[in-house]
């Protein structure tokens, strides 16, 4: 969008020693200031209302804003690393940006202004020459891409734009040719001669159509008959069913601009590595990549490793004063990779540690443990105090460790419960310990996996249930321990403990802090990896972007997504705002960025909750949520009246995103419902009673059990009169004293 005469002479007048008059001019006519307003308005560098001067200035005034580029054809970033003198002429102060660069040089120069046409032009080594001359408006309807980029830069004409890029993306220059004009026949003649199989013509069409002998050569009646008639020009080439595959060819031939599907396989279809004749398989990959990968193949022999018995077993001690290690199982311990269930796991060791028994870990899915790098990156104290001393094994050095007759093993996985049986059936201790923190066969389709991972649950075993509800689910479902008739049976009872995941207390905002802020801002925990489905980023995505295109949200309100695990560009989700999508950071990080928060969306198609939908509601946020079948409306509730809960569709989630927006402005009521956590922290979740009755549950005397009536009565007396605060930590307090 070109920029205003205001702007051309603020440009002019204050950054002319960085351009040549000509140079404003083709910067005024480039440069895109909604998009940089957008761009610095999502990170708080300007109102979304802050004028086109106001953007200019930020662009030349501050170098971490013209990080961003002014156009949407172009990357600064990409471009600045591409190109290494650009990047040393910035460092030097010899021009202000990449952008700036290609305006007054590179465009005219033929550098690329993005990867993805460089990628593009790099399928098509051998270029035309340059042309003298082009027809303009032929070159557009040929090649619309060519137009977009034109007037984005309308600096270059059509002429330019092909020499520097659009031959180098195979756009053809020339209209298109009538090709059955008279003089068609001699130059369609050429371009297929060469592979024109004269007697499998004759063969297969000419004794039908040609029984005289009239049209005595086979060239010459494919070109006058049997190009129009769909024959096929040899055995390799299947003229019926590439037309028919590939609509744009069908409908060229239809419009006129090609005589027959073999004439455009010759001059483009082989290129672009288009079919030939029917093949299925093929067919399928070309409309459908990766469809007919026989991918269940390779995964047979990955479940038969899964669940295979190990190899290399450990020595078994028999000595009485050999001192009892609890081993853990996990599947790794990389933490660029590990959540908030690790993060139970890591603390539950830890607490282990603190009381003064032996931790050893196997690693299933690594070859080398990297105990370094996992310290490094957690940058936690007490983390580097408990894993310091700690033995660490793999599957193939399992072999060089030593277990006690009285030692205790902890799958973190249903996966890892195979082995944990195997290991436990060496000690006095037969049962393996399972830390379960989701109805793990969810996260498969019905597949052989899920199967799999559903039976693993028969496998006889203790239960460390991470939250209540997913307590409930277990046994309204009959699963894992609960799953015989007398699954609440006292066996069952004793077979099991639960504890509540630590909730962090984010930045509570003051109703005062709330009305002061002209911006509002929505946080959406956004998973966008395939293994972090149930989290249903797609459904939030198109709740936003129907919402916002509506006109719903006014300029005011910016979008961010948190828990990625890599970079990547915003969503667009219409009405000018895009869902800014950060990676997974530091928890003391996570914390600080929340302290403005106004709406949070953290959906969860699982059995256990979550706990970043209560963590977003300790900062006086309204927290659109969902229920599911452990979990009701009322109990969501109950723990925060600032929860706004909804079922899982797509129409009642964008209703319940309306609901939460029209309770925006009631800051009193938002700070008064916030939901309370105060310091709990994992010592007090996995606290020494916690552990004591984890390791040896038959020490637990029945008669030092309250009755649950009494002990209940007592929890409830502990909560605050206010309805809705702390619901989750009395619940965590009522189970580890009951269990």
């Amino acid at each position: 969008m070109p920029l205003s005469t205001l702007v051309t002479d603020l440009i002019h007048e204050s950054y002319g020693h960085h351009l040549s008059g000509n140079d404003v001019h083709r910067l005024a006519c480039s440069m895109d200031i909604p998009l940089l307003r957008a761009h610095y308005a999502a990170i708080n560098f300007c109102s979304p209302t802050a004028s086109d001067l106001q953007v200019v200035q930020l662009y030349f005034d501050k170098p971490e804003c013209r990080v961003f580029s002014p156009s949407p054809f172009f990357d600064e970033v990409w471009y600045r690393t591409y190109y290494p003198d650009v990047h040393e002429a910035i460092e030097s102060q010899k021009i202000l940006s990449g952008y700036l660069h290609f305006i007054k040089f590179g465009i005219l120069e033929g550098r690329w202004p993005n990867s993805a046409l460089h990628a593009t032009a790099a399928i098509f080594p051998e270029p035309p020459p340059a042309a003298l001359s082009i027809d303009e408006a032929a070159y557009f309807r040929a090649n619309p891409s060519a137009r977009a980029f034109q007037t984005a830069f309308p600096i270059l004409t059509p002429l330019q734009h092909y020499n520097a890029y659009g031959r180098l993306l195979n756009f053809s220059a020339e209209p298109p040719v009538n090709v059955f004009g008279p003089t068609a026949a001699p130059y369609i003649s050429r371009a297929i001669e060469a592979e024109f199989d004269a007697n499998y013509y004759r063969d297969q069409y000419m004794t039908k159509d040609d029984a005289g002998g009239r049209l005595a050569d086979p060239l010459t009646h494919y070109i006058q008959v049997g190009m129009r008639a769909g024959y096929s020009p040899n055995a390799r080439f299947q003229e019926d069913w590439y037309s028919a595959f590939y609509k744009e060819v069908r409908e060229a031939i239809a419009e006129g601009l090609l005589p027959c599907g073999f004439y455009h396989y010759i001059l483009a279809g082989r290129s672009e590595g288009r079919l030939p004749r029917f093949d299925m398989t093929r067919a399928l990959e070309a409309k459908m990549p990766g469809v007919t990968r026989p991918v269940l193949v390779s995964r047979t022999a990955d479940l038969r490793h899964v669940i295979a018995p190990l190899e290399m077993l450990p020595q078994v001690s028999e000595a009485a004063d050999a001192p009892r290690t609890v081993w853990f199982i996990l599947p790794t311990i990389n933490p660029d990779i590990t959540f908030g269930g690790y993060r139970a796991a890591f603390e539950l060791i830890c607490a282990i540690r603190r009381s003064g028994r032996e931790v050893a870990i196997l690693c299933t899915k690594e070859t080398a443990p990297d105990k370094t790098y996992f310290l490094w990156r957690e940058n936690a104290p007490h983390m580097t105090e408990a894993f310091e001393g700690i033995a660490f094994y793999t599957r193939d050095t399992l072999g060089q460790a030593e277990i006690a007759k009285h030692d205790l093993f902890v799958a973190y996985t249903a996966w890892d419960l195979h082995l944990a049986q195997q290991l436990a059936a060496m000690t006095d201790r037969k049962l393996p310990y399972i830390l379960i923190q989701e109805y793990e066969p969810i996260f498969y389709d019905n597949s052989s996996m899920r199967v799999i991972c559903e039976e693993a649950y028969a496998i006889p075993h203790f239960a460390i249930f991470n939250s209540r509800m997913l307590l409930n689910y277990f046994r309204q479902n009959r699963l894992g321990i609960f799953a015989s008739r007398q699954g609440a049976s006292r066996e069952a009872a004793s077979r099991h403990v639960v504890f509540e995941h630590k909730v962090n207390q984010l930045p509570l905002q003051t109703a005062a802090a709330m009305r002061a802020r002209r911006s509002r801002v929505m946080a959406i925990y956004a998973r966008p990896e395939s293994h972090a489905a149930r989290n249903l980023f797609e459904l939030v995505v198109i709740a936003l972007q129907d919402l916002c295109e509506a006109g719903v949200f006014g300029r005011e309100w910016s979008f961010v997504g948190l828990g990625a695990l890599s970079e990547m560009p915003a969503l667009r989700l219409g009405g000018g705002h895009e869902l800014h999508i950060c990676p997974k950071m530091s928890e003391a990080d996570y914390i600080r960025c929340m302290g403005s928060l106004d709406i949070g969306i953290s959906l969860m198609n699982a059995p256990h909750p979550s706990v970043v939908p209560f963590e977003f509601a300790t900062s006086g946020a309204l927290v659109v949520t969902n229920v599911y079948e452990n979990r009701s409306e009322a109990q969501l509730r109950a723990i925060s009246a600032n929860i706004v809960p909804c079922q899982l569709q797509l129409r009642a989630l964008s209703d319940a995103i309306r609901r939460a927006l029209g309770r925006v402005d009631d800051f009193e009521a938002r700070h008064r419902n916030a939901l309370r956590v105060g310091s709990r922290g994992w010592s007090d979740v996995f606290s020494d009673a916690f552990v004591s009755h984890l390791l040896e549950p038959e020490a637990a005397a029945p008669t030092q059990i309250a009755p649950r009536r009494k002990l209940e009565a007592k929890v409830v007396a502990m909560l605050p009169a206010r309805r809705g605060t702390n619901v989750a930590i009395a619940e965590s307090e009522l189970q580890s004293a009951h269990s």
